[in-house]
């Protein structure tokens, strides 16, 4: 069957185009990516994304066996807005975001809000000073050494005692191999905290780095040499502390004990020793009858009496293990990587090298995502409001999210498969799901100061080297956790947020959440600045599939569901990549199966969506084109914008990890979405059984 010509196939030319300098740059951006020479209705990802394909930076990568995402030049954006905001000033800060930002205390806190911005510049400062690294060398570590052999792991040290060093190991994220802890609620009930204690068994099969480790004790507690610039130093320091400095002989032994004990840990760990002793140590505040209303879950056999181990050991050769566990993971913050060439050398001509712009650029981009991961949540106001907007803008998506949510609750009505208790039950459900954006304006509100300030609290940034701020932040940060097992404190969807500038939207189940970070709602993906169609494409897509990727079937409807789903198993098991020797590496159709139905549902919710708005919002009048776009129509676009974020270059020799992704290849995550969306079809004007618009289609949503 012949294809009908493009030309024949658009719409007439849009007399009615957005000339804003927001439009013009959307469209710059779309025109760059997309191959309009191609038929949307024979191959719609290389008409999307065919012109990034072939772009010379991509094809470079591809060359050379890297793997390309375009969305990866939108995070690179981001972490340098995350870097500028730390390396400018406050005033710096103030002058880029609008004058009449809502909602945010700008005026009213202004003092309050500088302080914290100081002190997360602060800790930012004192990570990317090379000076106080030369000065202080490995140092600064000295006083906890003699502090850890003194008072938390003596010789003497009892059974409670190691539960105690255990918590001070914990309190500064340290790993005690293959030893693992973390917080999280329960699954099943909502009220329920939960202390998981585990680790995998993959984790445990690991080669020591003998090598590695003992180069580093050298480094950090070794007798300097006689031709090492260093020695004054590190012998001042030395004797201020307290610490006897180490000879190969005491570093060659201290490493046998801490060999050993990591791979006795590796093959019989299964619980904590004096674990009640353990959480009151960790948590100063917490109360008796809390400690034994805990609910500690554990992953046998990988976890055994840690205790019973340690008590067969000579008592120096448990003190020599977790005095060189706490080095091993101190290394990094004594010498970041960026400067551990410049460190490791002794010699004074070598010591007076400059430091590149390269490795300036390492540093700046390393402390950033530092500060950022200590300080998050104070940081996300400022990343916000420069990047995404305020108040008003805030309110603005969240409205975004409703119209998309209507769209799904009357999908879910319409539904001609699902028995009435499944409607019911995801109807209320949907109805109840807590929405977030941008911000969180919970514990803490990122729009007020006041409460950034209260959720910190009396934490403060050690300047006397990146050691020690890192050490008072771990411990602020290692406070914070633990107060989620609180039954005062509750759960938000921003609990998981690690970054200001994460691309990204999450559906947490556990409290029946959706939130979008602020990195997502940015251009092109999103704003307020250019039509709404961009907006439903590639953000309300998202955002739909988020609300559809968790199945909530009653049995009725499983069986129902099981019947459809080998639809969609079948069509994306045929989807292959070509690795290195010519071999065909297939999606896993089944493994990928829930990421796949919610790409397709949450593409045909949005669309529909958009229609709701434009019906309601706009009277059914069309929205302006873009520049250079005029012959395509709002809801062509829609798709478009969709598909431009799913823009990737995979090289044969990356095929092989798709083998096992719960995600299928984004290609995969264009045409094969396209392909069983009817409405497509109709927008585009696709012949029937080309290859966009396959008669039997796979049917959910």
């Amino acid at each position: 069957m012949s294809h009908l010509g493009l030309s024949a196939r658009a719409p007439v030319l849009s007399n009615n185009v957005c000339n804003t300098t927001a439009c013009i740059a959307t469209s710059e951006y779309i025109l760059s990516r997309v191959d309009l020479t191609v038929d949307p209705c024979s191959d719609f990802y290389q008409y999307t994304c065919g012109s990034w394909i072939n772009s010379p930076a991509v094809k470079e990568n591809y060359a050379k066996g890297i793997l390309t995402r375009e969305s990866e030049s939108r995070l690179a954006k981001n972490k340098l807005k995350e870097t500028e905001i730390l390396e400018g000033t406050y005033e710096d800060f103030k002058q880029r975001i609008k004058p009449n930002a809502t909602g945010f205390h700008l005026d009213e806190q202004a003092e309050l809000d500088r302080s914290n911005f100081e002190l997360f510049k602060s800790h930012y400062n004192v990570c990317k000073d090379v000076n106080l690294y030369h000065v202080n060398r490995f140092t600064p570590i000295f006083e906890d050494i003699v502090m850890l052999k003194k008072d938390v792991i003596p010789l003497n040290a009892t059974a409670s005692q190691y539960g105690r060093a255990m918590a001070f190991f914990l309190q500064q994220s340290i790993s005690i191999l293959p030893f693992q802890m973390s917080v999280t609620i329960s699954f099943s009930e909502h009220n329920i905290r939960q202390v998981l204690i585990g680790g995998s068994p993959a984790f445990v099969k690991y080669t020591y780095d003998r090598e590695t480790i003992v180069s580093r004790l050298a480094q950090v507690v070794g007798q300097p040499g006689a031709d090492d610039s260093n020695a004054h130093t590190v012998n001042e320091a030395s004797q201020r502390s307290g610490l006897e400095l180490w000879s190969n002989d005491v570093i060659s032994t201290a490493v046998d004990s801490h060999q050993k004990i990591v791979g006795l840990i590796g093959s019989i760990y299964n619980k904590f020793a004096n674990m009640r002793a353990l959480l009151k140590t960790l948590w100063r505040d917490i109360e008796e009858d809390a400690v034994g209303g805990l609910h500690f879950r554990t992953f046998p056999p990988f976890l055994k009496e840690i205790n019973d181990m340690l008590s067969t050991e000579s008592e120096k050769s448990v003190q020599d293990f977790f005095v060189v566990q706490y080095i091993v993971d101190k290394y990094e913050h004594l010498a970041p990587i960026y400067l551990r060439e410049l460190l490791s050398n002794t010699t004074s001509e070598q010591r007076n090298l400059t430091v590149s712009n390269d490795t300036a650029a390492s540093m700046q981009l390393y402390c950033s995502r530092d500060t950022n991961a200590h300080f998050v949540y104070g940081l996300t106001r400022y990343f916000g409001l420069e990047t995404f907007g305020d108040e008003d803008d805030r309110q603005e998506v969240l409205r975004f999210i409703e119209t998309v949510r209507e769209a799904l609750l009357t999908h879910i009505s319409s539904n001609d498969w699902l028995d009435d208790q499944t409607k019911q039950f995801a109807i209320n459900k949907m109805k109840m799901t807590k929405a977030d954006a941008a911000y969180s304006v919970t514990n803490p509100d990122m729009r007020d100061p006041a409460s950034i300030k209260q959720y910190y609290g009396n934490q403060k940034s050690d300047d006397r080297s990146f050691y020690h701020a890192k050490k008072a932040a771990l411990l602020g940060t290692s406070e914070r956790m633990w107060k989620a097992l609180s039954p005062d404190f509750v759960l938000e969807i921003w609990y998981i947020l690690d970054s200001p500038g994460t691309i990204n939207a999450f559906y947490w189940p556990h409290i029946n959440s959706i939130g979008i970070l602020p990195g997502f709602l940015q251009e092109p993906s999103y704003s307020t600045d250019i039509p709404k169609y961009i907006n439903f494409g590639a953000t309300g897509s998202t955002i739909a599939h988020e609300f559809v990727v968790k199945n909530w079937w009653s049995p009725q409807a499983t069986k129902e569901y099981e019947e459809r789903q080998k639809c969609f198993v079948d069509d994306y098991s045929k989807i292959f990549i070509t690795d290195e020797q010519g071999n065909k590496v297939f999606v896993n159709g089944q493994q990928t199966l829930n990421e796949n139905i919610a790409d397709i549902g949450g593409l045909s919710i949005s669309f529909h969506a958009y229609r709701n708005y434009i019906d309601k919002e706009r009277q059914g009048q069309p929205e302006p084109s873009l520049p250079g776009l005029e012959h395509l129509s709002s809801e062509q676009m829609l798709y478009i914008s969709y598909s431009l974020s799913e823009c990737e270059a995979i090289p044969p020799n990356q095929a092989r990890f798709y083998a096992i992704d719960e995600h299928a290849p984004n290609f995969a995550r264009v045409n094969p979405v396209i392909q069983n969306n009817p409405d497509f079809a109709t927008v585009f004007n696709c012949p029937v059984d080309s290859p966009m618009n396959k008669k039997d289609k796979c049917h959910l949503w």
